[in-house]
């Protein structure tokens, strides 16, 4: 991205759920309800630190609503965005304040596809 988005000047620090302001994150609109952190163009080089960051989404989402999550869904969280986002489906699911988001990588040449249902 380029540098002029990756300052925090965009965002205030108006705490508006009383859980703290994340102003570390690039991006502010609310165009999911999931708890969500996209990485484009991702490489292997990487997945260490993505696996890192689900694993702490995992134990947060785990402490707070005493739901397991199954190993091998975390540990292939790394590998790209078809399980990812099968991870982030299940943590959105039941999530109750998740502030970790799951990070989904995405490689080149590989997307997200949302698809939207009208509630009953």
């Amino acid at each position: 991205a380029d540098a002029k988005y990756l300052r925090s000047k965009h965002f205030d620090l108006n705490d508006l759920d009383g859980d703290g302001v994340k102003a570390n994150v690039l991006g502010a609109l609310p165009l999911l309800k999931a708890p969500i952190a996209m990485r484009p163009h991702y490489s292997e080089s990487w997945e260490a630190e993505v696996l890192e960051k689900n694993l702490l989404a995992r134990r947060e989402f785990e402490k707070e609503t005493g739901i397991r999550i199954p190993d091998d869904l975390v540990l292939d969280s790394k590998h790209g965005c078809e399980v990812a986002c099968e991870l982030l489906s299940l943590i959105s699911k039941s999530a109750i304040d998740q502030d970790h988001p799951i990070f989904v990588p995405i490689r080149n040449g590989k997307c997200i596809e949302v698809v939207t249902h009208q509630l009953p």
